[in-house]
């Protein structure tokens, strides 16, 4: 008897150490974690000074090394809606004996950090709002994969979204032809909840005017220009030519702007309730509700909208019962390298007219100015490095509609049907797969 109370004893304080070590997951970047079953490797918050000289190494095989992460990291590490996590192994000692590494990775160790740091994977996590949190540029060295790097660096930014109290859920997205990806979500217990459908990045390029460095002389049915380096952008209702097959009805269609970010909110609940995802589909992402009001925003550039269909002069029977509702926003995305324009819209709702509706007024004259008007803004306030801008976009405001435009990619929810004869000619793809798991 006296052995099972002991037994029982033991077993209790075991529980209660691990429950109570469970509530040291790194938050505010104060603080590290080490990893469920890794001795070597924790976690810690990235730090620019210590883990800066590999994460090039880190990013190497993403985007033929021209990866994103290489230069937003800074905003990961500044934001504090962000905790911009690394995954690190510390030497022992100075010659790295025993550490399981190669010669050429000791060497490199010992030239570029004077702390022996090996720096295996990086994340991020984004509090979005709305009880949401964003695990985004997860990024695994190549010399460190196939040691369940990105699954430990997974669970640790789930803990870390479990520490806030506001966050109800954790989403992500990959490519749905990343394998590896998909099963780590799995593994930590991520669902598949729905997908994004975009316009194709390697279509958008093909589009004379579009590209960051344009030097194509070639001339198509969609260049405005046929001068070396200067030809002029059209928006995509005129680059794919489909502007004809908008319907009368999404023509007519009123977008009033939204000022509040209840308002957003509550847009979002109806959508949902009509069959969406509820939230604001981005560029592989998810758009947080609270950083619509960050500074240079779109709240603050006045680019959210919400839908009011109109039939005849007054609300159509359809929106007495919520069906209408709909949100765009247009936002710039510093990740887009590639591209003259750096500008998404984004399209919450359910029904293919939306669509229509949305890039219409998207593409019209008093949008496609305020756009320019606020390109000249951030490049005039040096938030941004002037050569980003397209200058022919910004050189004059009062051009005619169908002179020089501003190109945006779109990013749209799956509950949206994309069978219509409009979209026969706009090249989407549904590549960009959401999970999710609540907390």
């Amino acid at each position: 008897m006296t052995n099972n109370y002991l037994v029982l004893s033991l077993t209790i304080m075991t529980l209660l150490s691990r429950s109570s070590s469970s509530l040291l997951s790194p938050i505010q970047g104060t603080s590290t974690s080490t990893l469920p079953s890794s001795p070597d490797w924790k976690m810690v918050p990235f730090d620019p000074l210590q883990h800066k000289s590999q994460l090039e190494d880190v990013c190497s095989s993403s985007d033929g090394g021209s990866d994103y992460v290489l230069h937003t990291f800074r905003e990961y590490v500044e934001d504090h809606k962000c905790f911009f996590q690394a995954v690190i192994k510390e030497s022992k000692d100075n010659n790295n004996e025993n550490d399981g590494s190669s010669a050429s990775e000791k060497t490199e160790v010992d030239n570029n950090n004077n702390n022996n740091i090996t720096l295996g994977a990086v994340g991020n996590l984004r509090i979005l709002g709305n009880g949401q949190a964003w695990i985004e540029a997860i990024r695994t060295s190549s010399h460190h994969r196939n040691q369940g790097l990105a699954t430990r660096l997974l669970h640790g930014l789930l803990d870390v979204a479990a520490t806030n109290q506001e966050c109800k859920s954790v989403l992500s997205c990959t490519s749905k032809t990343n394998d590896p990806m998909l099963h780590v979500f799995e593994k930590v217990g991520m669902k598949k909840l729905t997908h994004v459908k975009m316009v194709e990045f390697a279509e958008i390029r093909k589009i004379p005017g579009w590209r960051a460095t344009s030097t194509s002389k070639t001339t198509t049915a969609t260049t405005t220009s046929t001068e070396s380096g200067n030809t002029k952008t059209q928006h995509l209702l005129h680059a794919f030519g489909i502007k004809d097959l908008v319907s009368c009805t999404a023509k007519s269609f009123q977008w009033s702007p939204v000022n509040n970010v209840d308002e957003i909110r509550n847009i979002l609940r109806n959508i949902k309730k009509q069959g969406g995802a509820g939230f604001i589909p981005g560029l592989y992402e998810v758009v947080g509700v609270d950083s619509l009001v960050d500074k240079d925003g779109p709240f603050d550039n006045k680019l959210v909208f919400s839908l009011t269909k109109q039939v005849s002069g007054s609300v159509s029977d359809d929106d007495k019962d919520g069906s209408g509702d709909a949100l765009i926003c247009f936002k710039r995305d510093s990740r887009i390298s590639s591209l003259k324009s750096k500008w998404v819209l984004s399209i919450a709702g359910t029904t293919e007219e939306l669509v229509q509706a949305a890039l219409w007024y998207a593409c019209s004259p008093c949008i496609q100015k305020k756009l320019i008007e606020v390109e000249k803004r951030i490049a005039s306030s040096k938030h941004i490095d002037k050569c980003d801008i397209d200058k022919n976009l910004i050189d004059d405001c009062d051009r005619d509609y169908d002179d020089d435009e501003i190109g945006f990619i779109v990013a749209m929810e799956s509950a949206i049907p994309t069978n219509g004869s409009f979209f026969v000619k706009l090249p989407l793809t549904d590549d960009c797969v959401v999970y999710g798991k609540s907390l």
